[in-house]
């Protein structure tokens, strides 16, 4: 009597689908800083949201935070968003 054992074909399936899940959660990185230049509270930012314009607001839990600038100055670092307590 054989084991029971996955098929190879169902094996490299689930194994394509795991690395799939892993690059779309991986999202985009944010610095967050005051506008005084300094790093909020928290100081980065993973979401799956590419752009957040002016004016939008990130719900952390108990505390929201508003986009009140973007810079995106240097191409080796994540772009900065400005924010302040909503």
């Amino acid at each position: 009597m054989r084991p029971n054992r996955p098929s190879p074909a169902l094996v490299l399936a689930s194994l394509a689908l795991t690395r799939w899940r892993e690059e779309l959660v991986a999202g985009f990185l944010f610095r967050l800083e005051t506008r005084d230049g300094e790093p909020a509270e928290p100081p980065t930012l993973s979401a799956a949201v590419p752009d957040w314009p002016i004016g939008s607001r990130i719900c952390l839990g108990r505390r929201t935070l508003c986009v009140v600038d973007r810079r995106d100055e240097d191409a080796d670092q994540p772009p900065v968003l400005v924010v302040e307590e909503a």
